[in-house]
């Protein structure tokens, strides 16, 4: 094979792996990482000018370890029941959660109700709760200004949860609210029983919080084009 079809070769292997890490599902992930490693070793073994074995051999390995977890993964789940709030939290806001670590991390919830007008949060206070909504809705505002309105399927606190810091909106309930809640305490000894624990908290806040910017930034501009 001439050297250019070992170009591209190599260069859909890198592809891959970058393909990959666009994926939010871990399974996904795992997926075209296998690809990637079995494509790279195609082009150590048959399209290199010589046989490039260390190469071969830790993407074997890597294939090895990948395929291992999601045979577990699978398995896991087929041996995990979730109950009706456990699937709305794995269908939403722990969507990259394995079903044993939503199951796990729901166990340590409290489930609380809300009754419309009650405040939640409170702008520039220290909180030690994350809460997820189930039902209703909830009203955000800054400075008195209303920000936006978020339903069911969300995290509310979850900026103090990340950055330790004091709350940055006001969050009240616009209707009666059915709500989790979460202590940092209680996460804080969740994540203390299996530190990969905190990898999925975090990417499932982190999601959150980029699609609020996104989402803001949207309106944003949305508005400036009406003011224009």
């Amino acid at each position: 094979m001439d050297l250019l079809d070992a170009k591209t070769i190599l260069q859909v292997a890198y592809g891959l792996t970058l393909l990959s890490f666009a994926f939010r599902t871990i399974s996904t992930l795992r997926i075209l990482a296998i690809l990637a490693s079995l494509t790279t070793i195609y082009y150590c073994s048959v399209s290199a000018r010589e046989m490039l074995w260390l190469p071969c051999l830790w993407n074997a390995l890597f294939i090895a370890v990948n395929a291992g977890q999601l045979f577990y993964s699978r398995w896991q789940k087929n041996n995990t029941s979730l109950d009706p709030v456990e699937t709305f939290l794995a269908k939403t806001v722990l969507e990259n959660f394995p079903s044993s670590e939503v199951r796990s991390f729901t166990r340590i919830a409290r489930g609380d109700h809300i009754p419309a007008g009650q405040r939640l949060i409170e702008c520039g206070t220290k909180i030690e709760e994350l809460y997820c909504l189930l039902s209703g809705e909830a009203d955000i505002s800054e400075k008195g200004v209303h920000i936006t309105k978020f339903g069911p399927g969300k995290f509310l606190g979850e900026m103090s949860l990340l950055t330790k810091s004091s709350t940055r909106a006001d969050v009240v309930a616009a209707t009666d609210l059915r709500v989790l809640l979460w202590t940092h305490d209680s996460i804080d000894a969740w994540v203390a029983e299996d530190p990969l624990r905190l990898g999925l908290l975090q990417t499932a806040l982190g999601r959150q919080v980029v699609e609020e910017l996104l989402q803001q930034r949207v309106d944003t501009e949305e508005m400036r084009r009406v003011v224009a």
